[in-house]
């Protein structure tokens, strides 16, 4: 009759272990989680690997940087608030910015986006917050090349 041997769940735990090392395996909540920012980012602009979406076009011998320079955030978000036929004030807003990009726009999310943006004040007082945040993403969207006007970031 086999017997099971005692520690058979911690050799099969090493012997995954070394497997998944040396094969570069990651477990699923070993995944890279895309920041908040990254995602309202490539919403706006498109991934990386489809530069050209966003209403806007790029040659194939276009770099990235230059592809995302042309990309006139402030007629995108209006195009996309026109189309979801909801008032949106996607402008002032960050909850309302989240939503008409279709990412989850709870108090949660936007404590975790205002700690990656490196906010420092009270995450309690939400509506400082709000109004920091909706600035400072409208800011990096412009460094990160997106055409924005001033005083959206102002």
């Amino acid at each position: 009759m086999y017997r099971k041997p005692k520690n058979i769940n911690k050799q099969v735990e090493l012997i995954l272990k070394y497997f998944s090392n040396r094969m570069n395996f990651r477990k699923p909540e070993m995944e890279i989680k895309m920041s908040i920012f990254g995602r309202i980012r490539d919403s706006i602009f498109g991934k990386k690997d489809d530069a050209g979406q966003g209403g806007q076009t790029a040659t194939p011998a276009a770099t990235d940087a230059a592809a995302i320079s042309q990309v006139d955030v402030e007629k995108i978000l209006t195009d996309l608030a026109a189309k979801s036929g909801r008032p949106s004030n996607w402008k002032t807003s960050i909850v309302d910015l989240m939503t008409l990009l279709g990412l989850d726009s709870s108090l949660a999310n936007r404590v975790e986006l205002a700690k990656e943006l490196g906010y420092t004040g009270d995450t309690n007082d939400t509506a400082t917050m709000n109004v920091w945040l909706i600035k400072q993403v409208m800011t990096k969207l412009a460094e990160n090349g997106g055409k924005i006007s001033p005083n959206l970031m102002n």
